[in-house]
């Protein structure tokens, strides 16, 4: 797994959001990336629980610059990521603890 940085820029849902992935040891950034959190699936629009999933990401991520873990591309050209919030926590591991994401593996 890769680590780089990530400007968030967009919400989509509880699980994916947009942005910059920013590879600072190249110099490169590339916009407009999109990504779903590894391990964890929250709940679709218009699904029970989906904006309360949607505006606890937000609260963690709109409009930061974070550390990912990059695994690869799913079928949908998202990128399959662990978002850190801290050092050895991450998002999606917050996701499934509050209850507001269930298990998912790519």
């Amino acid at each position: 797994m890769n680590k780089y940085q990530f400007a968030v820029t967009y919400i989509v849902d509880g699980d994916t959001v947009e942005g910059d992935l920013i590879c600072q040891d190249l110099g490169i950034v590339f916009p407009k990336q999109r990504l779903r959190f590894m391990w964890c699936n929250t709940p679709e629009r218009g699904q029970e629980g989906y904006q309360e999933a949607k505006d606890f990401t937000a609260s963690y991520l709109s409009e930061k610059t974070v550390t990912l873990g990059v695994y690869k591309k799913d079928a949908f050209g998202r990128w399959l990521t662990d978002v850190y919030i801290s050092e050895d926590e991450t998002l999606n591991q917050l996701l499934l603890k509050e209850g507001l994401a269930v298990p998912f593996k790519d």
